[in-house]
């Protein structure tokens, strides 16, 4: 990150003699030395080259200014999986940008969405944030708690679940020193019992 190389950096990619593998390395040490305006990665987001492309988009994404995120999710239906992992990590590289993203989920951009950016941009702004509510109110069914017992010693939620061959248990859980072996994961009456203590 010498930010001192970045003027450097952009005259050798002008020069005539760089090709294609050039440019894209170029624009990859670009967007790790940081502080580049978006406009020097936006004139290559619709380059002949894939490599150039890709890393024009990513390097477009993490720049300081909240514009790209509306020209992102103009691009955002023909991005590869890959390619959307990459932006979300850009878009949500600062405060100003993470809220501006999370306003045009809620306004419905970027569809297809996926709970990994939702949690990204949690973990930037915090749940309780404006822009958060608004987001997770308009994407109600993406993320949302599995089971939530008050602690009250009688919660619990019975299911008729039907588990055949092999099966897995996962779980974050939050355990008080009180518990005993009433307080279960899974259990069933007279059969096994997944507790706690």
């Amino acid at each position: 990150r010498l930010s001192s190389m970045k003027s450097e950096v952009m005259d050798w990619m002008k020069k005539p003699a760089r090709n294609a593998g050039d440019i894209a390395e170029g624009l990859a040490t670009l967007r790790e030395i940081g502080g580049v305006p978006s406009s020097t990665f936006a004139g290559y987001l619709d380059h002949n080259d894939e490599a150039v492309r890709r890393e024009a988009l990513a390097g477009y994404s993490a720049a300081d200014d909240v514009a790209v995120i509306g020209e992102i999710s103009t691009r955002w239906a023909s991005l590869t999986a890959t390619a959307r992992n990459s932006v979300v990590a850009g878009m949500t590289s600062n405060a100003a940008k993470t809220e501006a993203f999370a306003k045009a989920v809620a306004a419905g951009d970027f569809s297809g969405v996926d709970g990994v950016a939702i949690e990204k941009i949690i973990a930037s702004l915090g749940s309780d944030h404006p822009a958060v509510l608004a987001m997770l109110k308009n994407k109600s069914g993406l993320l949302r708690p599995v089971i939530d017992l008050p602690g009250d010693g009688a919660s619990r939620l019975n299911l008729p679940i039907t588990l055949t061959g092999p099966f897995t248990v996962e779980t974050w859980i939050k355990l008080r020193e009180d518990i005993s072996n009433q307080d279960s994961l899974l259990g069933q009456r007279g059969g096994p019992d997944f507790n706690f203590y």
